[in-house]
């Protein structure tokens, strides 16, 4: 959690993880007009959430990625979602690993 709480996964040398079972998709989804630079950029931004939820993060194994969608209905200066787009992917990772079945 974000005080360091262990929300899922082994103790560290309690279990062997499979490497093809590490990899954490996300969608950062807006009506935000995104031009492709700018899309790109809040998809970037927005993998710094990984680091916030995730250990380890960014392993030889892992498959991260970040998707940026727009619906380009609104004009909005970007940087507004810049700045939120981390503290968004991390509660959200952190969020569906409260939700899963146990």
């Amino acid at each position: 959690d974000d005080d360091a709480t262990v929300l899922a996964g082994a103790p560290a040398g309690m279990a062997r993880v499979s490497p093809l079972a590490q990899t954490t998709l996300a969608v950062v989804a807006t009506d935000v007009e995104l031009g492709k630079a700018e899309a790109y950029r809040l998809a970037q931004v927005a993998h710094d959430g990984f680091a916030r939820a995730i250990r380890p993060v960014h392993t030889v194994y892992d498959g991260d990625t970040v998707f940026a969608v727009s619906t380009g209905a609104q004009t909005e200066n970007p940087l507004v979602l810049q700045a939120m787009a981390a503290d968004v992917v991390a509660e959200a990772i952190r969020d569906s690993v409260r939700r899963e079945p146990r």
